[in-house]
């Protein structure tokens, strides 16, 4: 009887992981795909062969489960547009890496600390909506980030006190 050799495993889980990025994405060369969309994605299967998109630049991982962001690993560096709502995000622990990202869309999760995305200089807009951002102060690392211009904090517990409601009129 032969006996098992894990990275054999290994190479050939990756090389599955490849072939399904192929077959997501409808080309042959991952290198140069500039848009990933999937549902239902799990990066606990994906992390390692994100590596190989190494050209994305519009990145919708929508419904996906992904709890942390640095968990998507390179693609981190070229994405520009993130659509990344209801996926059981609670940190954004690795947004630094994101230093071409314009668009942040992180709707419905779990999102109560904000500080990761102080470094962000091109981003503009940032859809916070349905999360756990208590406090306006926790919105003050996003002064940093001078090219803001839309900012959505709606359905998140700070827009219940009355701190954000002053100066509404």
């Amino acid at each position: 009887m032969d006996q098992l050799d894990l990275s054999d495993i290994m190479f050939e889980s990756e090389y599955l992981e490849i072939e399904r990025l192929k077959h997501i994405t409808e080309c042959d060369d991952l290198a140069t795909v500039e848009r990933f969309e999937s549902t239902q994605t799990d990066t606990n299967q994906l992390t390692d062969t994100f590596g190989h998109l190494t050209s994305v630049k519009y990145l919708r991982l929508t419904g996906s489960y992904i709890p942390v962001l640095r968990d998507l690993g390179a693609v981190l560096h070229t994405v520009r547009v993130m659509w990344l709502g209801s996926c059981s995000l609670k940190e954004l622990t690795g947004a630094s890496s994101c230093v071409n990202l314009t668009e942040l869309y992180v709707h419905f999760n779990y999102i109560s600390n904000i500080a990761d995305l102080a470094c962000l200089e091109k981003l503009e807009v940032l859809d916070l909506e349905g999360n756990n951002i208590s406090s306006l102060s926790d919105a003050q690392y996003l002064s940093s980030c001078p090219n803001l211009r839309d900012l959505t904090l709606t359905d998140n517990p700070v827009t219940l006190g009355k701190e954000y409601h002053e100066g509404k009129d």
